[in-house]
């Protein structure tokens, strides 16, 4: 009889979410336009870009500094390998940064081009570097049991990452 009360006021809520729906979605569209600040985010790609650049940069450096800690910690090739992947993570987003800092898009093409080759090429050593820790741990033959709260922080990290990538 609880279950099936609470069944019922469950679906009481989402129904009176489900009608609301249509006077929320005004609320927030005439927000949006009477909100200055909000234009100029929403019309401003190049203003965008470097937000989510500075945010992911700075995320980035986080993540490889716990990696590098936790490193220390547990005495662990794998998080001082996964420091180092982090860290070439975060020396391309560092040259994004720097170049959308100074340019917008297409503005300077060559100089584009020239970064994106380099950026290829740390994408090569990234891989390298997975590729040699996959075959230590096929090699050493080894598995590697993380405490509740690092495994929590890393899928915190991964699914952050994630749902950025997709937006």
């Amino acid at each position: 009889i609880l279950a099936i009360l609470s069944y019922m006021l469950a679906f009481y809520v989402l129904l009176a979410i489900c009608f609301r729906v249509p006077r929320m979605i005004k609320f927030f569209k005439t927000f949006k336009q009477e909100n200055k600040y909000l234009q100029k985010w929403f019309s401003d790609v190049h203003l965008r870009m470097n937000v989510s650049l500075y945010g992911s940069l700075i995320w980035n450096i986080a993540f490889a500094i716990f990696q590098l800690v936790l490193g220390f910690y547990h005495k662990s090739f794998w998080f001082y390998s996964m420091f180092a992947y982090y860290v070439i993570l975060g020396v391309m987003r560092f040259f994004l940064v720097k170049h959308t800092r100074k340019y917008k898009a297409n503005e300077e093409t060559t100089i584009e081009v020239k970064k994106s080759i380099l950026c290829g090429y740390l994408l090569i050593v990234m891989n390298l570097a997975l590729a040699v820790i996959v075959f230590f741990l096929v090699y050493w033959e080894k598995t590697f049991y993380h405490h509740m709260i690092t495994t929590i922080s890393l899928a915190a990290y991964t699914f952050f990452t994630f749902t950025f990538a997709i937006i």
